[in-house]
């Protein structure tokens, strides 16, 4: 599913004109990225969470000529699913996704 698939499937359930909802899933995402940045930690309620870690450096050895080589540290992202997606993703028969309360920004 890419961004384009969510804002036309968007634009379908709730019956906005499709460049609203273009613009509306940019910036979400857009936002979502500066949360990451700025944050290091972002919490989608009900959905799961992203994680900025920095990792420590390394010693790896080449297997071709054995030399051994230091991995920099690095920052990765990481992500935690809610209990509650993991419960749909293990379960699909059932909707836990209507358990999710709605709010109104």
């Amino acid at each position: 599913m890419t961004k384009a698939d969510i804002a036309e499937a968007l634009s379908k359930k709730m019956g906005f004109p499709n460049k609203d909802c273009y613009e509306f899933v940019d910036t979400f995402f857009e936002l979502l990225k500066k949360g990451i940045l700025d944050d290091k930690k972002v919490k989608l309620s009900g959905f799961g969470n992203f994680v900025v870690k920095k990792t420590k450096p390394r010693k790896w050895i080449n297997p071709a000529d054995k030399r051994e080589v230091t991995i920099e540290a690095k920052m990765k992202l990481s992500f935690k699913p809610s209990p509650l997606l993991k419960k749909y993703i293990n379960s699909p028969e059932e909707k836990p996704f209507n358990e999710w309360r709605k709010e109104i920004l």
